[in-house]
């Protein structure tokens, strides 16, 4: 299993394994199914890899100041 991330707000991590995707709950230890990374109409003989994740950071809009000051 390849580790791809973690949520940014609950204790949930995300794991691949050939294609598929899970999250697992690490406060409950049970793991979702949410699906495949692979396209679909693509043949499995064609290589299609994730190669990275990246930090989400979600968007801080609502602490601005509406005026801009």
């Amino acid at each position: 299993m390849n580790i791809l991330g973690f949520h940014p707000y609950k204790e949930v991590v995300f794991l691949s394994e050939a294609y598929n995707v899970v999250a697992y709950h690490l406060m409950s230890s049970k793991a979702q199914y949410l699906g495949s990374t692979y396209p679909k109409g693509r043949s499995y003989s064609s290589p299609a890899y994730l190669y990275e994740s990246y930090v989400y950071t979600p968007c801080l809009i609502d602490s601005l100041a509406e005026n801009g000051n």
